[in-house]
């Protein structure tokens, strides 16, 4: 008897549990897999492809809201994992307004899918819900509703052109965006976002800006790591208190970073290879810069260090081959591991707080420059909004005799300065001095001036870049090249063998010639 009944018992079990999941043909033709999720307060499923589909999911998918089974209507509400992992041969899905979540892996490799348009009623995307979906084009639109985005979500979908995401999301989740090799177009973090996860941009190599949530603070390891079109100045809103390791390594456009004044760490390569980067100021409230962490910034010509700044770690400003000046605003000299800097020229000038110099030629790693000036110790910071608008530059800085500062303003071609950031309008001011203070310069587009490179002449695709910045000519390739550079009255001031990367200083305020492998040639107006 005992026997029957345990017979009888594992009978309604399987009965109960086979209930739970059923096939049904949809509008469009194919046939997909449903598993309850719920029967109270209302009738809930998920919905899927059954295995013995998968080859046979072709064209449009149209999923419907509802489902009645057994005399019973069921709401869709969710993709199941793994729903249609692997489905190639699905060029569009249509999702019904009633879908909240889309669960890990749900259409991962589904790279025959070629829009994808979601649903407002989504809060919810799993860790790789569409990664590898390699034929998603154009603009990808997360709508407001979704709360999260899973790790790797949308990996290597190579082929999104522009991203636009959910205003209430906090995180970008850990490589979510990885491999968006032809992401392009400006993007913005939404300011409810408080961290960037690692690699979550990783190698999106033709992202040209990107303007970083107001709340944010943290950017996580690698995070936009190889973002190689990545250009203009790059702002780090204040309440950014940690930027991780290789963060924006061989983000080689960037021409400028403002730093914001939560910022107390910057981590192992954070910044190395961004060669584009003229200067660098460090906040007052940095403490420690971590080894390589501004490796081959290969353009930088001034460096100003916080009186804040305890260490600095080894290698940090090595391949640095242009560096002309560094501020330090620290009586006692930093701590500095091995090969800091592998820049010894006695044309460096190394600015310290008045009354200590001896401090820092007795130090053993300061020790290696010998070329040290007193300066008041004020913090004056003159930067540009946008380096690639117009460049700023101190003409005369506080000293130990007088507190005041002389600065200018320059707009590139194409822009006009407008105001600094107190209100004024001039250009070029000089200011008594007391406390540590920010001047930033505002540019505005001048619409009767075409945009171009400042100075180039007829550039070409194939050859080298040929810019100009304050007293400076920067001529860059991803290719090694050959250049020499002559004045007007033909002389030669500059011969390079084969390099990636030149900066040649000129004497004086004029036109230039540049000539690179020996055929290309270029007329280039540089103000000294």
């Amino acid at each position: 008897m005992k026997k029957i009944y345990f017979i009888t018992l594992l009978l309604c079990f399987s009965l109960a549990a086979t209930a739970q999941e059923f096939d049904a043909v949809c509008s469009t033709g194919q046939t997909l897999h449903y598993t309850v999720t719920s029967t109270s307060p209302q009738r809930n499923v998920s919905v899927s492809c059954p295995a013995s589909e998968i080859a046979q999911m072709t064209g449009t998918l149209e999923i419907p809201s509802s489902v009645t089974y057994e005399g019973n209507t069921y709401t869709v509400t969710a993709l199941g994992q793994f729903a249609f992992n692997g489905c190639n041969r699905l060029t569009q899905v249509v999702f019904p307004n009633t879908v909240d979540s889309i669960n890990d892996h749900a259409f991962y490799e589904c790279t025959g899918l070629t829009s994808l348009s979601l649903p407002s009623s989504v809060s919810y995307i799993g860790d790789y819900a569409f990664a590898k979906c390699s034929g998603l084009t154009d603009t990808l639109v997360i709508p407001d509703n979704v709360t999260f985005i899973g790790n790797s979500a949308f990996f290597k979908c190579s082929r999104i052109t522009a991203l636009r995401l959910s205003n209430s999301i906090s995180s970008i989740e850990d490589f979510t965006f990885s491999g968006c090799t032809s992401l392009s177009e400006p993007l913005i973090i939404p300011d409810n976002v408080r961290i960037i996860g690692t690699e979550a941009f990783f190698q999106c190599n033709h992202l040209s800006r990107v303007t970083l949530s107001q709340s944010l603070t943290r950017i996580k390891t690698g995070a936009f790591e190889g973002c190689v079109s990545l250009s203009g100045t790059l702002i780090i809103p204040d309440s950014v208190s940690n930027i991780g390791e290789q963060a924006f390594y061989n983000c080689r456009q960037l021409s400028g970073i403002h730093f914001g004044r939560s910022l107390s760490t910057i981590d192992n390569t954070a910044f190395g290879g961004c060669r584009s980067i003229v200067r660098l100021e460090i906040p007052n409230t940095v403490s420690n810069i971590g080894p390589l962490a501004f490796i081959d910034c290969s353009s930088l010509t001034r460096l100003t260090l916080p009186r804040t700044l305890t260490h600095v770690g080894q290698s940090a400003f090595c391949g640095c081959p242009h560096l002309a000046r560094i501020t330090c605003y620290s009586n006692t000299p930093p701590a500095l591991d091995d090969i800091v800097f592998d820049t010894f020229s006695a044309n460096i000038v190394v600015y310290v707080p008045c009354g200590s110099v001896e401090s820092y030629t007795s130090d053993n790693g300061w020790g290696i420059f010998s070329n040290y000036a007193e300066t008041y110790n004020i913090s004056v910071v003159v930067q540009s909004i946008d380096e690639n608008m117009g460049s700023v530059d101190i003409t005369e800085y506080p000293s130990c005799e007088n507190l005041f500062v002389s600065f200018n303003a320059t707009p590139k071609r194409g822009y006009f300065f407008t105001h600094w950031n107190d209100g004024d309008t001039n250009s070029t001011r000089t200011e008594a001095v007391s406390e540590d203070v920010i001047y930033t310069a505002y540019f505005e587009r001048d619409s009767t001036t075409p945009v171009d490179p400042i100075g180039i002449d007829d550039i070409k695709p194939s050859e080298p870049l040929i810019t100009a910045q304050q007293g400076s000519i920067i001529i860059q390739h991803d290719r090694p090249f050959y250049a020499e550079v002559y004045d007007v009255m033909g002389r030669n001031l500059y011969r390079s063998s084969q390099t990636s990367q030149a900066i040649v200083r000129v004497p004086a305020t004029g036109i230039y010639i540049v000539r690179t492998d020996n055929k290309y040639s270029h007329k280039i107006w540089v103000q000294k």
